[in-house]
C-alpha cells in the first residue's frame, strides 16, 4: 500500500512539475498590446489559481477569484449581482431565485449556460472545493429557463453569501473530471472572470494575469496583474518595482512627501486569538480564564507587535469593524492586581503552562505573554514549531494554550456557531476552537441566529450571543491588525475594500472600472 501511495504521489508531483515548469504557460492565448498599465504586486506561492488547487490558507483564493466568477460579488457596501443579474429570497428564507446573466463567455469562447451553474453547485457538493461554502445538508437545486433556484429545508441566515460565493466552473471541461485536485491541465484554469491566467511559477512564486477582453462586466483598468516576490516591499515600492504593498507603520513617513503615493488603513479583520485546552486544569475554570483576560496587556501587544497599527479584540469575538459588532459587549480591562485577586479567591492552583506558537512574530507575542503572566505568578513556556505542525497539533487538541492568527474575521457571524457550538456532545464543529468548551445557552443562541433571516431579530440574538461568549471566555481575542496600504496612484487608483475583508488587493472591484 505504501509503495502504491509513493507511486501515486510521484505521478502527481510529475504532473505538477510539468504544468508548473519555469517556462511561461499561455492559458488565454498570446498577450495583446494594451495602453493600460501593468500592475505589479507582492508575490509568493499560494498555489495554482483554480477552485480545487489553491492553498487553503493565505491569498491564493483571491488570485483564483480573478479567473473564476460567482453569482454575486462583494464591494464595500455588500453583495453585488454578478453572474446573476438579480435575486429574490422567498418563503421566509427557504427559497432563493437567481436570475442568470445572458451572453457570458468562458475564456475559451464558449457560452456560459444555466446548466453550467447547476453543474458547478452539484459538482461542489460531490467534490468540495478548497473553500467549501455549501454542503448537501438542507439544500436542493434546479434551473428553470434562465433562473437558478435553491430550496432549503430550513432558513439559513448565511446562505445568500454561501450561494453567492460558489465559483462557477465549465461543465464541458469538468464533467468528466473525477479528481479535480489532480486536474492540472491548462483547461483547469478556464473561467469567465475579468482576468485570464497567463503564467504561474510555483518555484519562484510568480503569477501573471491578463485582462479578459470578452469580460461581461466592468472593464479591467489594467492590462495585466503581476505578482512578484521581493525581499523588501517598502524599498520595492519606493523604487517602482511594486505598485502597491502593505507597509510597516514606522515606514509610512517615507511616503509622506511623495505625491504619487497614497495611504489607506485596513479594517481590523485579521488578528490573533489565544485558544485554551479546557481539559487541562485550571484552564477549564471560567474564573481562571477571566483572571488571564485581566492579566494580559493586549494594548502592549498592539504597540510592540503591531507597532500601533491594530485594535483590541472584542471578547464577543466579532471585531469592532464587523457590521454585527455589539458595542456593549463585556470587557476585561488590563488589571493584574484584580487577576491575582480572582485567582486567590478561587484558591486556584497554578501549574506551569505552555503556549504553542509558530514563526517569529508569534514567538514574540508568546514572549510578551510570558512576561505579563509572570507578574501573576504563572510560568509560561513557549513551544515553537513550524506552521503546519502547529495547525495539526491545534486541530488534534495537543496543546495547552495555542496562538493562532488568521483573517476572515469580517465574514458572516455564523462563524460564531461554527467555532463555539457543538455538533454533538463533546465535539466542536470547528477544528480550530478551544478544546473541551461547551455551553448549552451558546448552542441555543447559535442555532437561533442561524435560522433567523429577519435582520433586526438576528442582530438581537447576535448581541446576546456576543455577551454570553464574553462571559464564558472560550478564547481570548488578542488584537486585530490595521496595517497601512500604500499604493502608487499613477498606476492604479480607486482601490476597494470588500465589506467583510481587510485587504484591497483581494477585491476584484479594485481592478475594474466602477462609478
Amino acid at each position: 500500500m505504501f509503495c502504491i501511495f509513493v507511486l501515486c504521489a510521484a505521478l502527481i508531483a510529475g504532473l505538477v512539475a510539468w504544468f508548473l515548469r519555469p517556462t511561461q504557460q499561455y492559458i488565454g492565448g498570446e498577450p495583446q498590446e494594451s495602453l493600460k498599465p501593468v500592475l505589479r504586486l507582492p508575490g509568493g506561492d499560494w498555489g495554482p489559481p483554480a477552485p480545487y488547487l489553491h492553498y487553503s490558507r493565505g491569498p491564493g483564493v483571491y488570485k483564483m477569484q480573478l479567473v473564476f466568477d460567482s453569482l454575486l460579488e462583494r464591494d464595500g457596501s455588500g453583495y453585488i449581482p454578478w453572474l446573476a443579474t438579480g435575486y429574490q429570497v422567498l418563503d421566509q428564507g427557504r427559497t432563493y431565485v437567481f436570475k442568470l446573466r445572458q451572453g457570458v463567455k468562458w475564456h475559451d469562447g464558449r457560452k456560459l449556460t444555466p446548466e453550467d451553474v447547476l453543474f458547478s453547485f452539484e459538482y461542489a457538493l460531490r467534490h468540495p472545493p478548497v473553500q467549501a461554502h455549501i454542503t448537501s445538508e438542507n439544500i436542493t437545486m434546479s434551473v428553470e429557463e434562465d433562473s437558478f433556484i435553491v430550496h432549503l429545508d430550513f432558513p439559513d441566515a448565511a446562505m445568500l453569501g454561501k450561494l453567492g460565493s460558489v465559483r462557477i466552473i465549465p461543465k464541458h471541461i469538468y464533467e468528466n473530471i473525477e479528481d479535480p485536485i489532480g486536474f492540472l491541465e491548462p483547461s483547469a484554469f478556464i473561467g469567465t472572470g475579468p482576468f485570464k491566467l497567463e503564467q504561474y511559477n510555483r518555484e519562484h512564486g510568480t503569477y501573471r494575469f491578463v485582462e479578459n477582453s470578452d469580460f461581461f462586466g466592468p472593464a479591467p483598468k489594467v492590462s495585466a496583474i503581476e505578482f512578484v516576490p521581493v525581499s523588501d516591499e517598502t524599498l520595492a515600492l519606493l523604487q517602482g518595482d511594486l505598485d502597491a504593498a502593505t507597509i510597516p507603520p514606522d515606514a509610512i513617513s517615507l511616503f509622506a512627501d511623495l505625491e504619487q503615493f497614497a495611504v489607506m488603513q485596513n479594517p481590523g479583520f485579521w488578528g490573533y486569538r489565544l485558544l485554551f485546552n479546557m481539559n487541562v486544569e485550571p484552564l477549564g475554570s471560567i474564573k481562571f480564564r477571566q483572571a488571564l483576560a485581566h492579566g494580559i496587556d493586549r494594548q502592549q501587544l498592539v504597540e510592540k507587535i503591531a507597532r500601533g497599527a491594530g485594535v483590541l479584540g472584542s471578547y464577543g469575538i466579532l471585531p469592532v469593524d464587523h457590521i454585527n459588532y455589539n458595542p456593549q459587549v463585556i470587557d476585561y480591562p488590563y488589571d493584574p492586581e484584580l487577576a491575582k485577586q480572582l485567582i486567590a479567591e478561587e484558591e486556584i492552583a497554578i501549574p506551569s503552562l505552555s503556549i504553542l506558537v509558530a514563526g517569529e512574530r508569534e514567538a514574540r507575542i508568546g514572549q510578551l505573554l510570558k512576561e505579563q503572566l509572570a507578574e501573576m505568578g504563572i510560568e509560561l513556556n513557549i513551544r515553537s514549531v513550524d506552521a503546519k505542525t502547529k495547525d495539526t497539533l491545534i486541530q488534534t487538541g495537543q496543546y495547552q494554550l495555542g496562538l493562532i492568527g488568521h483573517g476572515g474575521m469580517g465574514m458572516d457571524p455564523d462563524y460564531l456557531r461554527i467555532r463555539f457550538a457543538q455538533e454533538k456532545a463533546g465535539q466542536m464543529i470547528s477544528q480550530v476552537s478551544s478544546v473541551g468548551f461547551a455551553n448549552d445557552e451558546i448552542n441555543r443562541l447559535c442555532l437561533k441566529q442561524r435560522k433567523t433571516t429577519d435582520e433586526s431579530l438576528r442582530q438581537d440574538y447576535l448581541n446576546q450571543l456576543q455577551n454570553l461568549i464574553a462571559e464564558n471566555i472560550p478564547e481570548i481575542p488578542l488584537f486585530c491588525t490595521t496595517d497601512y496600504f500604500v499604493y502608487n496612484r499613477e498606476k492604479l487608483d480607486g482601490w476597494v475594500y470588500m465589506f467583510d475583508h481587510h485587504e484591497p488587493t483581494h477585491c476584484n472591484m479594485s481592478y475594474l472600472v466602477h462609478p
